[in-house]
């Protein structure tokens, strides 16, 4: 390296150290389950039945979805499962989840959740929820039409 590189990055480091600059405040902050109300854990235990070696897409894992499905303005979430039941959070605000699977009609229909997406299929102006699924008993389904009370699923 010649002189006037070295020269240069010394310059360079002398003026970086002394502007001032500081570290950024923390952008952002662990929050509990008890704080949020999000529960899920797509916990994966493997087993002589179930494992990598029979089926290679055993740690990859299923996905989240984030849509407002109640128009509040407000993103909800959609988490599918592997081996553990998919689950849905209705976002109440001051990021506090309140989970309403059950009260939503999403089922344990079987199979390994491979991935969501939330898109408005039926073009009906609300977003529909679309999980894939794979394995024995794995058909994909479709939740249609959410609303604050009511869930149709197809």
């Amino acid at each position: 390296m010649d002189k006037t590189c070295t020269l240069f990055l010394v310059c360079m480091g002398v003026m970086l150290s002394s502007s001032g600059f500081t570290q950024p405040a923390e952008l952002f902050q662990l929050k509990s389950a008890e704080d949020c109300g999000i529960t899920f854990n797509n916990r994966i235990v493997d087993d002589k039945e179930a494992n990598l070696l029979i089926y290679d897409g055993f740690y990859a894992g299923a996905g989240v979805a984030i849509g407002d499905l109640n128009g509040d303005g407000l993103q909800d979430l959609y988490f599918a499962g592997n081996q553990v039941h998919d689950q849905l959070y209705i976002n109440e605000g001051d990021l506090k989840f309140s989970e309403v699977s059950e009260k939503a009609g999403i089922k344990n229909r079987g199979g390994w959740s491979t991935g969501v997406t939330m898109a408005d299929i039926n073009n009906d102006g609300k977003l529909d929820i679309y999980v894939c699924k794979s394995l024995i008993g794995g058909i994909p389904y479709l939740v249609v039409g959410y609303t604050k009370t009511s869930i149709t699923n197809s």
